[in-house]
């Protein structure tokens, strides 16, 4: 933490650091102590979002850092799914994934749980909508939190789930 900014850092070659010159910097402002607030979050991103934001030479990295540095909404499962990916299909070592979860959960503070409720609205989903259940649970979670946005790359784009929540493509 740096004055009202929560800051974390990722080198070139997405290296994480607690050192701030010469990276690109993920910032979220805290305004609490100028007395204003923030406008509550409506947006929720997917895993993608959370992959493209470590991937090397990607050319959808620097949309990713941005809605991460936005302050999101994330699912737990999407930190199973970052966890999964990362390790297995990018090669990433432990600390490195422990480093970006952390720097995730600063910059996405209370990812929300899966619940029962939660597994209960991803079958309905993946029933009425076609999903997987796995999709479904990360389209269940932003609907709880009131999103009115997913960011996704692997949903319909322009998809519109129970009249609340609309799929976007962040990388078109």
């Amino acid at each position: 933490m740096r004055g009202n900014l929560k800051c974390a850092a990722i080198l070139p070659g997405n290296v994480l650091s607690n050192a701030y010159a010469g990276c690109v910097v993920l910032c979220r402002m805290g305004l609490y102590s100028t007395g204003q607030r923030r406008m509550p979050v409506k947006h929720f991103l997917d895993t993608n979002v959370l992959i493209y934001a470590v991937a090397k030479n990607d050319p959808r990295a620097s949309k990713a850092e941005a809605l991460l540095a936005g302050g999101s909404i994330i699912s737990i499962q999407s930190l199973n799914e970052f966890v999964s990916v990362a390790r297995r299909k990018l090669g990433m070592p432990w600390k490195q994934i422990n480093e970006f979860v952390d720097l995730i959960c600063v910059l996405c503070p209370n990812p929300v749980p899966i619940s029962l409720d939660t597994h209960k609205g991803a079958v309905a989903i993946a029933q009425k909508y076609g999903y997987s259940v796995y999709d479904a649970l990360i389209v269940s979670a932003a609907l709880e939190s009131s999103c009115e946005t997913l960011y996704s790359e692997d949903l319909q784009d322009g998809q519109t789930i129970n009249q609340q929540l609309t799929i976007r493509n962040p990388f078109q």
